[in-house]
Parts: C-alpha cells; structure tokens; sequence
C-alpha cells in the first residue's frame, strides 16, 4: 500500500506541474482551478499549487454576505474542496451547497469579480 500512496502523490503532482505550467503562460488572464484535490494543509501538492494560485477559502476567510439560496457561506480553510485562483480576478463570495446530491461531501462555488 505504501508504494501505491507514494505512486499516488507523483501521478498528482505531475498533473499539477502541468497545469501550472499553462497556467503561468496566461499571463494575467484570469484562471480558476476548482477541484476536489484531497491535498490537506501540509501536503507538497497543496504548496505546489501555492507557487502559482491562490487558495479562496484563506483570501475570503470570515466573509460577511448573504448566502445564495440553498448555501451556506463556507468558512472552513482546511478542507479537500479548492477553488483556486490567479489572474486578475478576486472572489467575492465563497459557498457550500447545502444539497451533497448523494456525495460524501457538498460542493464548494464561489463568485469572482474580474479586475
């Protein structure tokens, strides 16, 4: 099991080098990377996604807004659930459904205003 956890990381972090690649020829277009990446706080994926994007959920923190409807705001920044970010846009507003839709966990969406 432990070659396949290991085996694991490489496969994840070869796929992020690849998007961050493509991410950094953008420019300052704005990009976003929503995903359920399972990366915690300390894993080398989630720093590695750091060079590049920005977490959502640590710009927004403790927001204060009215929640769509069927939401609720989301305010937990250790969670697997990412919307990342870079470019020149900025989130305004960071969510959790309310409705998991059969899921073990409920889907993360977030508003951006573009610069």
């Amino acid at each position: 099991m432990p070659k396949a956890i290991e085996q694991c990381i490489i496969d994840q972090q070869t796929q992020i080098r690849s998007l961050l690649e493509l991410f950094k020829s953008s420019g300052d277009m704005p990009v976003v990377l929503a995903c359920d990446c399972n990366v915690q706080r300390t894993s080398s994926s989630r720093l590695l996604l750091e060079t590049v994007l920005t977490n959502s959920a640590v710009t927004m923190g403790w927001q204060m807004r009215q929640a769509p409807r069927d939401a609720r705001l989301e305010h937990d920044v250790d969670h697997i659930d990412y919307i990342w970010y870079g470019g020149s846009i900025r989130p305004v507003g960071l969510y959790r459904s309310n409705d998991a839709g059969g899921s073990d966990h409920a889907p993360v969406f977030a508003d951006f205003l573009i610069n």
